[in-house]
């Protein structure tokens, strides 16, 4: 039979500790099959990286994999046992993708226990806490760690013990030189689930040594082992209910160690210092009475030199409320040994306090307990090193690693210092590309407010003698100290940062070591701090590691949709990454919750983020993933899932569902085309109920006409009022929205003469009727004005008009430097139509500035085969290169524009330079005017559609 210390001990065996297991896996890009290991088990206790690593990020963050081959990503879901050490619990952490699997998962768990070699086993292990999901796993977490131990007399020090005093100082045993500060225990802090840990370590006051009392104790049963180790001072005893037994009468045992002197029973003042501790026993089972616990008392030495000796008086417990106030009986009696005891201590004490002062101060506190306004602040610093001027160089930062800890030391005025080290304050890598050559820094930053308020920074040159084991460790385990001095070089405080930061270190050092070769570094210093070079970023995100962790409709999933769409452009997610240090953990957890959630909902994505979604394994391959799509957004349509997108995201869902199955031949159900058709009438009709709220409201220089009478107006009334510039737009739209196409060339017309504003309101209503206006925005990418160009290009793109194929990518090639990337993907929307067409630009004109490359890149690397294929037809070396150069660059390029139509024409029109001339210029724009009547003869007088579709090699 064990016994109960070994019994009562954590839990030693094989599914107890950290461990991992080998596997092989073959990668999704190239093929390459590479072994690699992930974790079946964690020990959870503070200060563990893995532990820390699994709270921040989940699987993805202990069990990723990278192809030694391609640099492939792969994330092993596989169910992890977390063992909580402080908490006894054992919980299962089952991935999201095997929930069906979780009983399967808890029974060979509970079996490979039971085969386990281990002289004792803790009964909570064969009671594991089987949780779905990282953030179930957390509130499971949480619940067991915030549960307070139960209690129960038959436990000997439960029953003696009382809960402490928080508002009492205590006075830990350090072992400085100098005086001891005060300070306040607390329990040790659990393993935080935050992503980020911070650990300040704030300035600390320091009382002025007091008179040390040789102090006999009261007489204190012995309750159990010696507890004075944990905290190197005295426990605390508080009160507990009397228990019905003898009370014992020997004296409290001492501990001696060194020149230490042992209390005795007498209270005797002396100037020699004396350093105590107690020790408690289990031979005694009844606790003392109030009156008998009366103070705690722990004397320190006295610092060496010191004129008197130091000593603290920490706690008291038991004492009068008032100077005058008369002593409570116990239930005893108030007449007794101990009473007596307890009186005569209590006047020693105050005695012992008096020497130092002469007289009690008025207001002393009878408890002996220090007061906040007696404590006078010690002239020395904190203890700390100092600044170290020959490693700073002349500046006032440096960096170093000491015993495999980074340290970032700065000098700052004192204000500044306190601020960054009590305030908000976070560290961040950052990767800055400066016109002189490119920079890697730590950047430590400061909030008030949720404002940026102020910064610094520590350069790091990769390449530099000594800086090679720094960025090692950093990209291991991004742990840095951040030690604040002051002008004069004296330590002021410490603060500890613990980032998942490591791949965005390891991502800046690549990109400085391709980028640096022929630059100078000093001139790239010189600009990045440059009093004018923005160095915080000024654009702002919303972005946590807990983002979108619940999407609950399809409404939802739809505004993560977009805001993930916008953040994936390449530029923008650089920032996020480079600039602003979000974790690249994090931004692949939020990509993963986000497309999972779209394809559930069955929602349309845009290829850059359908790529992302088949790199991720959420679907198998595009045609998979749109098949997917279209069977779960019939259930929301069918409300068998949360719908509450209204008929016109409806509808604009269908419509880019059912043009992508098209582009990729895949077949679609003949109800699910009853379904889109029943959304498209339902769109139709909330358009024309919602016209009067869209006229917008009147404006003063518009003439006095009701919006009210426009809507009452007639068709041929309606189109008269195109030529009148104040109400031009407003007849536009009541007409678009009748969704009457007799009076689309009148409105084509009409547009040429809006300003940008005006265009921005108009052109996505006349989606609605684009077969006819498709002859009209042909001509108009030819015109002189970069806003109806822009127009044009977006809304021939968002049609799919194969006609409007070669122009676009004639403007690609040929267009100004601020347009052509949009007129490349309004091109690359219309799918692997455009290779063809583009393979014969590239024949005929070639592509030397890599436009052409760039608009099938963004086709993205589901478009590989196409792109090969292409290839294998062409002998011209021009072509070879361009479409070389497509699949190169799929995986870097991508859309990362925003997924509504009207956005992304703002966002072109805001980019994109100003109209060389006004609105109402005449200007023919040489185009043809095509009606829904229009033959294919008016087509082929247009459009050369000759060879559009061959595929046969020219």
């Amino acid at each position: 039979m064990s016994s109960p210390a070994s019994a009562s001990a954590p839990y030693g065996g094989a599914s107890g500790t950290t461990r991992t297991t080998p596997t092989t896996i073959p990668c999704a890009s190239c093929d390459t099959w590479y072994g690699a290991r992930y974790h079946l088990s964690i020990r959870l206790e503070p200060g563990e990286p893995i532990a820390t690593s699994f709270l921040d990020d989940g699987f993805s963050a202990v069990n990723r994999t990278e192809c030694p081959n391609c640099g492939g990503l792969y994330v092993v879901e596989e169910p992890i046992v977390i063992h909580d050490v402080a908490g006894r619990r054992l919980f299962l952490v089952v991935p999201e993708s095997q929930r069906h699997r979780t009983q399967q998962h808890r029974a060979a768990l509970l079996e490979s226990l039971t085969r386990e070699e281990v002289p004792t086993v803790a009964g909570y292990v064969f009671e594991p806490v089987v949780t779905v999901g990282l953030s179930r796993f957390k509130r499971a977490l949480r619940g067991a760690t915030a549960a307070p131990p139960e209690q129960s007399l038959t436990r000997p020090l439960a029953a003696v013990i009382p809960p402490r005093t928080e508002d009492v100082p205590f006075d830990s045993d350090a072992d400085d030189d100098g005086p001891e500060p005060v300070t306040s225990v607390s329990p040790e802090p659990s393993l935080s689930p935050r992503s980020r840990t911070v650990t300040p370590e704030p300035p600390r006051p320091v009382l002025p040594p007091p008179p040390v009392a040789r102090l006999g104790l009261p007489e204190v049963p012995a309750v159990g082992p010696s507890t004075a180790g944990r905290s190197g001072g005295l426990p605390r005893l508080p009160v507990a209910a009397p228990v019905a037994a003898p009370v014992s009468t020997s004296p409290l045992p001492t501990v001696v160690s060194g020149e230490r002197e042992t209390l005795d029973r007498s209270v005797d003042v002396a100037l020699e210092s004396t350093e105590a501790s107690v020790d408690v026993s289990t031979d005694t089972v009844a606790p003392p009475t109030p009156a008998e616990i009366s103070t705690q008392v722990k004397v320190r030495p006295a610092a060496e030199g010191a004129g008197r000796a130091s000593g603290l008086l920490i706690d008291a417990l038991g004492r009068r409320t008032e100077p005058d106030a008369a002593p409570v009986p116990s239930e005893a009696g108030a007449a007794g040994p101990a009473a007596a005891r307890g009186a005569a201590w209590d006047q020693s004490l105050d005695a012992g306090w008096a020497l130092d002062s002469g007289e009690a101060a008025p207001n002393e506190d009878p408890t002996h307990v220090v007061r906040a306004d007696q404590i006078h602040p010690a002239t020395r610093n904190p203890t700390g090193p100092h600044f170290d001027e020959a490693r700073a160089s002349g500046r006032d930062t440096y960096l170093r690693l000491d015993e495999r800890r980074v340290q970032a030391a700065v000098r700052l005025s004192a204000a500044r210092a306190n601020a960054f080290h009590t305030g908000d304050a976070a560290l961040g890598v950052q990767y800055h590309q400066t016109p002189a050559g490119p920079i890697v820094d730590l950047i430590l930053t400061l909030r008030e407010g949720g404002e940026l308020v102020d910064h610094v920074y520590w350069l790091i040159e990769p390449d530099a003698p000594g800086v090679s084991p720094l960025i090692d460790t950093l990209q291991r385990d991004f742990v840095v100290d951040v030690v604040l001095h002051l002008p004069d070089g004296a330590f002021h405080g410490r603060r500890t940062f613990h980032e998942p930061l490591g791949s965005n270190l390891r991502s800046a050092v690549v990109a400085w070591r391709a980028a640096s070769p022929g630059t100078d570094p000093a001139a790239a210093r010189r600009a990045f701090e440059a009093a004018d070079f923005d160095r915080v970023g000024r654009l702002k995100h919303n972005f946590h590691a807990d983002s979108f962790v619940e999407i609950r409709s399809a409404a939802e999933a739809q505004l993560a949709l977009g805001i993930l769409s916008y953040w994936s452009a390449p530029e923008r997610r650089d920032y996020l990454l480079r600039i602003k240090s979000l974790p690249e953990s994090w931004l692949e957890t939020i990509a993963r919750r986000v497309l999972q959630a779209a394809l559930d909902f069955g929602l349309s994505m845009e290829p850059h983020l359908r790529q992302r979604a088949i790199e991720l394994k959420i679907a198998d391959g595009s045609a998979a993933l749109v098949k997917a799509s279209l069977a779960n957004f019939a259930e929301v349509c069918l409300n068998l899932k949360p719908n509450d997108l209204d008929p016109l995201d409806v509808w604009g869902n269908w419509e880019s569902l059912l043009a992508l199955a098209d582009e990729l031949d895949v077949r679609v159900d003949e109800e699910l085309e009853e379904l889109a058709a029943l959304a498209m009438e339902r769109a139709r009709e909330a358009s024309q109920a919602n016209e009067s709220a869209e006229l917008g409201a009147d404006d003063a220089g518009v003439e006095l006409v009701e919006i009210g009478e426009l809507g009452n107006m007639g068709s041929a009334a309606l189109a008269g009022l195109l030529d009148n510039p104040n109400l031009r737009t407003d007849a536009a739209l009541a007409l678009l929205h009748r969704g009457d196409a007799g009076h689309a060339i009148s409105i084509a017309d009409a547009m040429r003469r809006m300003t940008r504003e005006q265009l921005q309101r108009v052109v996505p209503a006349a989606l609605a009727l684009g077969p006819a206006f498709e002859g009209a925005f042909l001509g108009a990418l030819r015109s002189k004005r970069a806003s109806l160009r822009l127009a044009a290009a977006l809304f021939l793109a968002e049609i799919r008009s194969e006609r409007a194929v070669g122009p676009l990518l004639e403007l690609v090639l040929r267009g100004q430097p601020d347009e052509w990337q949009y007129m490349a993907r309004a091109a690359a929307r219309m799918g692997r139509r455009i290779i063809a067409p583009a393979v014969r630009t590239v024949a005929t004109d070639g592509d030397p500035d890599g436009r052409i490359a760039f608009a099938l890149a963004l086709l993205g690397t589901e478009a590989r085969g196409a792109l090969s294929a292409a290839r294998d037809r062409e002998s011209d070396p021009r072509v070879h290169g361009c479409l070389d150069r497509a699949m190169e660059r799929a995986a870097e390029v991508s859309f990362g524009d925003p997924a509504d139509f009207s956005e992304r024409l703002g966002d072109a029109f805001q980019n994109c330079r100003s109209d060389a001339v006004g609105p109402d210029f005449d200007e023919d724009l040489e185009s043809v005017d095509i009606g829904p009547a229009a033959s294919i003869k008016d087509l082929e007088t247009d459009v050369d559609l000759d060879g559009l579709d061959d595929p046969k090699p020219r």
